[in-house]
């Protein structure tokens, strides 16, 4: 379980020069595409919590990287991540699947549904991410060419939205309590929400 707090800004050619320009920071992790199959109720109540901002609330995805996303019936890892958004920080519970695409679906099912709420898979969201960090240990991830995929019940893709803007987010643990030094970025603060803006986008809604 990991237990921090997340900011996100929304990045245009000058906040991410002023990004790099104010900030030393390192690559802390290689570049790779990050594939997530999102679930929700047929009502969207996970949509609808994030779009009303409610706390607590949650939401599940199922990810792979790299591989893309025709090869799916070769791929054999996947991560189950289970987020939730408290009043002041964010929890998030990571159970590695090691099995094919048809098994994996069904242990989701087992895990996040019961007889009073079910979800199914609703899009798939693809983006590339770049990882850094700084001299304090602050990571820092940067997406960019994301694109949003509706998909049918055996995942096949009937839409697909793309998306111009990058998302810059900073990741840090309570213990940070001061960083005015990212105060320049509050301008470009956004509440973005990948999957949200994917709902949004591919059902009209």
């Amino acid at each position: 379980m990991i237990n921090r707090i997340e900011k996100k800004y929304l990045l245009n050619s000058l906040s991410e020069e002023l990004f790099f320009r104010k900030h030393s920071v390192s690559t802390h992790f290689p570049s790779r595409t990050i594939y997530s199959i999102y679930f929700d109720t047929i009502c969207k109540s996970d949509f609808i919590d994030g779009e009303e901002g409610t706390i607590p609330r949650k939401k599940h995805r199922l990810r792979w990287y790299n591989k893309n996303i025709n090869a799916l019936d070769k791929i054999n890892s996947f991560y189950l991540e289970k987020k939730e958004t408290l009043a002041d920080t964010r929890k998030k519970k990571s159970v590695l699947i090691r099995d094919n695409i048809s098994n994996a679906l069904l242990y989701v099912d087992s895990l996040i549904n019961n007889k009073f709420k079910k979800r199914t898979p609703v899009c798939i969201i693809k983006y590339s991410r770049k990882y850094y960090k700084n001299f304090k240990n602050i990571r820092f991830t940067i997406d960019s060419n994301i694109s949003f995929l509706r998909c049918d019940e055996n995942l096949n893709c009937i839409e697909t939205h793309k998306i111009e803007s990058k998302i810059l987010e900073i990741k840090y643990s309570k213990h940070f309590l001061n960083l005015n030094e990212f105060i320049f970025l509050e301008q470009f603060r956004t509440r973005y929400s990948k999957y949200c803006e994917a709902i949004k986008a591919l059902y009209r809604l």
